[in-house]
C-alpha cells in the first residue's frame, strides 16, 4: 500500500467535485489496491467505509481518498462488518512500509487454480493461470485486505493451502477480469517491473537514464506502486532506484515511509 501524505486543506476544495479533488491530491490511482485510474476515480469516505459525498467539505477532507469502482463496492459491501481493526493501516495515516524487514504487505507471484464456471462449462479454458496476489502478514493487514477484496471477491484458499478463484455460474474468467480487473493488471504490473528491472540490471553507465526513463513511463500507465518497489528493491537493492520510484511525479504525496 502505497504511504500518502494528505496536502493541507485548500480553499479551492470547497464544492468541488470530491472525486476530483481527492485525485488532485494523490494523483490518479486507487488508494487501496494501487491501479492506474483511466476510468475515473471514486470518491471514498474512510470513516464510514462508503462513498463519500458528491461534493468536498472542510470537515471531510481528512477522510476522503480516491478509489476504484472495485475497491469502493467491496468497501461498501464491507461497512459494518467485524474484519478486524484495519483503521491502522490506512495509508494516509500508517507507514505501511517503514519495517521492510517484516512489511504487514508483500505481493506474491503464484498458480492459481480457475474453478466454477469456466471449469465446468469451457473445455478450453486454463486450469490455472498464474496471478499476483497480496498477502497480509499481520490481523490488521489481513483485514484491509478484505475490506477491500484485494485479490477480488472470488479468491479462495483451498484446502491444501493453495489459491483458486472460485467463478460465479455463467462467468468466464475474461469476464471476471473485465469486470474487476484489479488481478489481470496487478500482474502485468508485475511482469513490467520484472522486465524494467533486467533492463536496469543490464544497462551499461551510458545507458541507465533511459531505462530509468522507461521504468517511470511503465509506473505511471500501470499504477500499483508498491508493486513496482517490491520487485525492483528485491532485484535490484538499488537505493538510486527506490528513490526514483518513491519521488515519480505521478505518485502524489507519496511518503518516504
Amino acid at each position: 500500500m502505497r504511504p500518502l501524505a494528505r496536502p493541507p486543506w485548500e480553499p479551492w476544495f470547497e464544492g468541488a467535485d470530491a472525486g476530483l479533488v481527492a485525485q488532485s491530491a494523490f494523483g490518479r490511482f486507487c488508494a487501496a489496491c494501487e491501479r492506474h485510474l483511466n476510468e475515473g476515480v471514486e470518491a471514498w469516505d474512510a470513516r464510514t467505509g462508503r462513498r463519500a459525498a458528491a461534493r468536498a467539505t472542510a470537515s471531510g477532507w481528512d477522510d476522503l481518498l480516491p478509489l476504484c469502482v472495485n475497491c469502493l463496492a467491496a468497501s461498501e459491501a464491507a461497512a459494518g462488518a467485524d474484519l478486524g481493526d484495519d483503521a491502522g493501516l490506512r495509508p494516509d495515516r500508517a507507514a505501511p512500509f517503514a519495517d521492510a524487514a517484516a512489511p504487514p504487505f508483500t505481493y506474491v507471484s503464484v498458480p492459481v487454480a480457475v474453478r466454477g464456471a469456466d471449469e465446468a462449462g469451457d473445455a478450453s479454458a486454463p486450469a490455472t493461470v498464474e496471478r499476483v496476489l497480496v498477502r497480509g502478514h499481520t490481523p490488521a493487514a489481513v483485514a484491509m485486505i478484505g475490506r477491500f477484496a484485494l485479490n477480488t471477491p472470488h479468491h479462495v484458499v483451498t484446502s491444501d493451502g493453495g489459491d483458486a478463484l472460485l467463478l460465479p455460474a455463467g462467468t468466464p474468467l475474461r469476464l471476471l477480469d473485465a469486470y474487476d480487473p484489479r488481478l489481470e493488471r496487478r500482474t502485468e504490473a508485475w511482469v513490467d517491473a520484472e522486465i524494467a528491472a533486467d533492463a536496469l540490471a543490464a544497462a551499461p553507465p551510458g545507458g541507465r537514464g533511459a531505462a530509468l526513463r522507461s521504468l517511470g513511463w511503465g509506473m505511471r500507465f500501470t499504477g500499483f506502486w508498491s508493486v513496482w518497489a517490491q520487485v525492483l528493491w528485491d532485484r535490484l537493492q538499488d537505493d538510486e532506484v527506490l528513490a526514483r520510484v518513491r519521488d515519480h511525479p505521478a505518485y502524489l504525496g507519496t511518503r518516504a515511509a
